[in-house]
C-alpha cells in the first residue's frame, strides 16, 4: 500500500506540474479565399478549417504581421505562443453583415481566438457569440483604448481591444455576429497542441523505477 500512495503522488504531482504551464497552440494556417464570403485553412495534422461570412481582409501567406504589435496581449498563462506572422481575417462588421462562422472537419476541445482592433478609440464594437468564452488576455494600442470586456449574452466589446479569449468545451463550429459597423477587427483561431498519449504512462514507469531502486538498496 506504502508503494501505491507514492505512485499515486509521484503521479499527482507529474500531472499538477504539467497543468501549471502554459501549453503551445497551434494556430489555423489560412490558405485559400473565395470572393468576400468565405476562407479555407488547416491545423497541423490536417483537421480543415473552414471560414464563412462578410471578411474585409485575408493574409494567408505574406503580409504585415499584426500580431508582433500586441504579442503580450494574445498569449497567457494558458497559452504560450501567439499567432505567426502570416494569417489573420479581418472584418468590418455591420447591421447587414450576417453571420461569421469558424467550422472544423474534426471537433477541437477549448479553441481560442485572438483578436486584433476590436473597434475604434472612439467607436464601440462587439462580437456577439452564440457560445460562452472567458477572456484570457487583454491589451490597449497606442491610439487608446479600454481592452476588451465580456458582457452579459456572450458579447465581446472592445475600444480598440486587443486581446485573447477561450470557447470552453469542444466544438465543431463557432458562430458570432458583428453588428456594429467599424474599420477593420482581425482575428485567428487557435487550439492547444496535443500531447504525447504516451507522457503519463511513462511518468508513472519513471515513478514506479525510483521506488523499485529504493526499496532495493534498502
Amino acid at each position: 500500500m506504502q508503494i501505491l500512495r507514492r505512485l499515486a503522488l509521484t503521479a499527482g504531482l507529474t500531472i499538477v506540474a504539467t497543468t501549471a504551464q502554459a501549453a503551445p497552440y497551434d494556430w489555423v494556417d489560412w490558405t485559400s479565399y473565395t470572393a468576400t464570403t468565405e476562407v479555407e485553412g488547416t491545423l497541423p495534422g490536417g483537421n480543415g478549417v473552414n471560414f464563412t461570412g462578410e471578411w474585409s481582409g485575408v493574409i494567408t501567406g505574406a503580409g504585415p504581421d499584426y500580431w508582433a504589435a500586441i504579442a503580450s496581449a494574445v498569449t497567457s498563462a494558458e497559452v504560450d505562443n501567439g499567432p505567426p506572422a502570416s494569417d489573420i481575417i479581418g472584418l468590418s462588421g455591420g447591421p447587414s453583415s450576417g453571420t461569421q462562422t469558424i467550422t472544423f472537419d474534426s471537433a477541437v476541445v477549448d479553441p481560442v481566438m485572438a483578436i486584433f482592433s476590436l473597434g475604434q478609440a472612439a467607436v464601440t464594437a462587439t462580437f456577439d457569440f452564440e457560445d460562452d468564452f472567458d477572456i484570457l488576455n487583454d491589451g490597449s494600442s497606442v491610439a487608446g483604448s479600454s481592452g476588451l470586456t465580456e458582457l452579459a449574452g456572450y458579447v465581446l466589446e472592445g475600444a480598440e481591444g486587443h486581446g485573447l479569449i477561450r470557447f470552453n468545451g469542444t466544438f465543431t463550429s463557432i458562430s458570432w455576429t458583428v453588428p456594429t459597423y467599424e474599420y477593420w477587427a482581425g482575428f485567428q483561431i487557435g487550439v492547444a497542441v496535443p500531447a504525447p498519449a504516451s507522457l503519463p504512462l511513462f511518468a508513472l514507469a519513471l515513478a514506479a523505477l525510483a521506488v523499485g531502486r529504493r526499496r532495493i538498496s534498502a
